[in-house]
């Protein structure tokens, strides 16, 4: 982006311009109206010496100045810049050598040099302008195209007028001098006007540089009226001579040129690759482009022909004719073209609506369309892949991508089982979505239970797929929403229910009753958690040598109007569900750091855990919040225990890993909750620091078996290699106890101790058993 105090410079030299312009246009006006018979060519080419030495020094300064390499047109601008400072530094040269009248200068050896030099640099600017677009699809289907069409009747000029153009070239010839110099010229307009159309084009289908490319448009017209205009005069006619001189190169075309540059430069460029499904392409033979498209190539090739046949006498109106009638061929044949790529891009377009690339099944959008078209007596069925999330993070994205890919085909398989009547989609990420008619549904249930552990073999590791489904039956031509919210419903208690198998559901009244009480806290949920209808509980956690109370865990409880007590199982899952749940973070913690400093004021320092849930270790913002309770409260440091789940450091960034950190080093312990239940490897946990492995219940309920007790066993070894405290959840008897007892936990906690105690209750069980053994 430019900056300001450098756009003021440019607009203030722009003044700058335009006052020394008019001086110009002042002195050749005056000289004309004062001396008729003979012009003062010193005097007029004094007066423009310094507007020269400004477009020069102007134009290299802004060369160097600007960094635009990197720009979609920088071969635009910096191009431009240079072709100004080149034609102006020409033309000087041009005019002083005629000036000074040294004869080894043969004018038309330096009209031929210029014109050729000017083509050279167009063909180079041509060059490497469409080497730019042929980088973008679009650009190169559609805007190369159209102007290519305009190159046509370009071609057929040089084609005519090529003899003249080669006699002029090699012999010299001074009897075709007025007649070989304009189709020189002609060159030069040809090279340039197909570069300005490139430009011209491109702008329109992009939307940027308008108005810089609208100025080059003009800029072209004006610096070659010597061929649209003074051609039909004498050449040799002082008057126009000096008009041209005067009003033409040196007054309007180095403004235009340089307000194109300054637009180029402010106007801010739309990548291609953004718009290439934008409206304009679904519109690309409107009016406006084709009519744009049209006129300018017609206009450049009547006018160049007109001018350059009367200066040779040779006017012949059919040629005219027939070469604008070429032009208007051409944009027919364009027209049809454009048809063909509108229906083609619609035809891609709709087919992206309606299929998914990946999988090739169809995409939710058009699954619901076809959902709405259903009557009554069909089931639908939400299909889930269990653990995707943790496939895609152990094996990475390709390998879920193949899983994907395998699971849609097993779709296909069963609409070959059983025919027409199946319709399926990938409805989201891992979830897949089927209807069918309602005597297929007990086929459907078959084919997926037959389909457990289906088996994905990546490198040397076998990957076994199974499912969550949850389905609903329509028999009752119920509003659509309410079924999709129903299997929806179904599917999310499906993935409740454990085991490694396929897990399926149907929405029945007992779900039904779930269904409406889950709706019912979700409307009362943020008002209730406002009103203080959410209250604490403490469970203690023991240490194993000394059976003495060493601390309590933070647990939350909802006691509702209507429903009574809810568990958190049931309203954690609605929390997240409303986006609520960092707000529920932060109640509990303030909560409970409101609550510790009660006991430090009593005299009472235990460790106080509180669990902190992904969404608000993932936020700089919650973090902060969190450490500003903690600091209002004065908790002393390692008194607050965050409790965080271990694929934590496996599902999130290094930054959400630096906010844990950066709650440790403000003296808030971490704990790694549940350890052993997710997918972590030992060299993700690594990367983060913590102060306590917690084991997880689950754990408890399987300790008797063999590879349970081993696994259990090595991280009682593990902890004490990291020298991290070990905490084993969910010890409900005396044989639970001695079992982690001897496997060396530090800290046991469950109902064989204390079951969850109110604020009273827990302060009452601390006064007796701080100082004792728990009995």
């Amino acid at each position: 982006m430019t900056h300001r105090p450098m756009l003021n410079k440019i607009k203030l030299f722009f003044i700058v311009q335009i006052i020394l312009s008019f001086l110009v246009l002042a002195g050749t006006l005056i000289s004309i109206l004062v001396i008729p018979s003979h012009l003062p060519d010193y005097f007029i080419w004094a007066i423009a010496f310094s507007f020269w030495v400004f477009q020069c020094g102007f134009s290299t300064i802004f060369a160097f100045r600007y960094r635009i390499s990197k720009s979609s047109l920088s071969t635009i601008k910096l191009s431009f810049i240079l072709i100004g400072s080149i034609q102006i530094l020409i033309t000087l040269a041009t005019n002083l050598f005629g000036i000074f009248d040294l004869p080894i200068f043969n004018t038309l050896i330096i009209k031929n040099f210029q014109f050729l030099i000017l083509s050279l640099i167009f063909i180079v600017m041509i060059y490497k302008l469409i080497k730019d677009m042929l980088k973008y699809r679009v650009l190169k289907d559609y805007i190369i195209r159209d102007s290519f069409f305009t190159f046509i009747p370009f071609a057929f000029i040089i084609y005519k007028n090529s003899k003249y153009f080669i006699s002029s070239i090699y012999f010299l010839d001074d009897s075709v001098y007025s007649l070989a110099l304009l189709n020189i010229n002609s060159l030069r307009i040809f090279l340039e006007g197909f570069l300005i159309i490139l430009i011209f084009v491109k702008t329109i289908y992009l939307r940027g540089n308008k108005k810089s490319s609208f100025l080059l448009l003009i800029y072209f017209y004006v610096s070659n009226l010597n061929c649209y205009i003074i051609s039909y005069f004498n050449s040799k006619l002082l008057f126009s001579h000096y008009l041209y001189q005067g009003i033409g190169i040196y007054f309007i075309c180095p403004i235009l040129l340089m307000l194109s540059i300054y637009y180029s430069i402010t106007e801010q460029d739309k990548a291609p690759d953004q718009v290439l499904f934008d409206d304009s392409y679904m519109n690309i033979n409107n009016s406006w482009i084709s009519i744009t498209i049209g006129i300018f190539p017609v206009s450049f090739s009547a006018i160049d022909i007109i001018a350059s046949s009367i200066a040779s006498g040779d006017f012949n109106g059919i040629e005219s004719l027939v070469i604008i009638l070429l032009v208007m061929i051409l944009l027919v044949c364009r027209d049809v073209i454009l048809r063909k790529d509108n229906l083609r891009l619609i035809a891609s377009v709709k087919r992206a609506n309606e299929i998914d690339f990946l999988t090739n099944m169809y995409s939710r959008n058009y699954f619901l369309k076809k959902l709405e078209t259903m009557n009554t007596d069909y089931a639908l069925f939400f299909i889930d892949i269990k653990s995707f999330k943790d496939i895609n993070n152990i094996f990475g994205h390709v390998v879920g991508d193949k899983v994907l890919v395998e699971v849609a085909n097993k779709f296909k398989e069963l609409k070959l089982l059983l025919g027409k009547n199946v319709f399926y989609c990938r409805y989201s990420g891992n979830e897949f979505a089927l209807i069918s008619k309602l005597d297929q549904v007990d086929l459907i249930l078959k084919f997926f239970r037959d389909l457990e552990n289906i088996k994905i073999q990546h490198n040397s590791d076998l990957i076994h797929i199974n499912f969550n489904i949850g389905y609903s039956l329509n028999d009752s031509n119920i509003n659509l929403d309410l079924l999709i919210q129903e299997t929806d419903y179904a599917l999310m208690r499906a993935k409740k229910l454990k085991g490694p198998n396929n897990s399926i559901l149907m929405y029945d009244d007992n779900l039904k009753t779930d269904l409406e009480h889950m709706n019912i806290l979700k409307k009362d949920f943020k008002n209730d958690l406002l009103t203080g209808k959410f209250h604490l509980v403490f469970q203690p956690k023991v240490c194993v040598k000394t059976l003495k109370i060493v601390g309590f865990e933070t647990l939350l409880r909802w006691k509702h109007d209507k429903l009574g007590e809810i568990s958190p199982c049931k309203f954690v899952p609605i929390a997240e569900n409303l986006g609520e749940i960092s707000s529920l973070d932060l109640y509990v913690f303030k909560k409970s750091c409101e609550f510790q400093r009660c006991l430090i004021d009593k005299g009472i320092k235990l460790k106080c855990s509180v669990n902190l849930s992904l969404n608000t270790l993932k936020s700089y913002e919650k973090i902060n919040e969190i450490l500003n309770i903690y600091k209002e409260y004065k908790i002393p440091k390692h008194l607050i225990t965050a409790e965080i789940l271990e694929n934590v450091s496996l599902n999130n960034n290094a930054k959400t890993i630096s906010y844990i950190n950066l709650l440790r080093e403000n003296g808030i312990c971490i704990s790694i909750d549940d350890f052993g239940t997710g997918y972590s490897s030992l060299s993700q946990i690594s990367n983060l620091y913590f102060d306590e492995l917690k084991i997880p219940r689950e754990f408890v309920i399987d300790a008797r078996t063999p590879s349970k007790l081993a696994v259990i066993e090595a991280i009682s070894i593990l902890a004490k290699k990291l020298k991290v405290t070990s905490v084993i959840e969910g010890v409900e008897n005396y044989e639970d106890f001695k079992l982690f007892s001897s496997l060396g936990f530090d800290i046991v906690q469950g109902y064989y101790f204390s079951k969850p105690l109110t604020k009273s209750e827990i302060i009452d069980y601390i006064k007796v058993n701080i100082n004792n053994k728990i009995s």
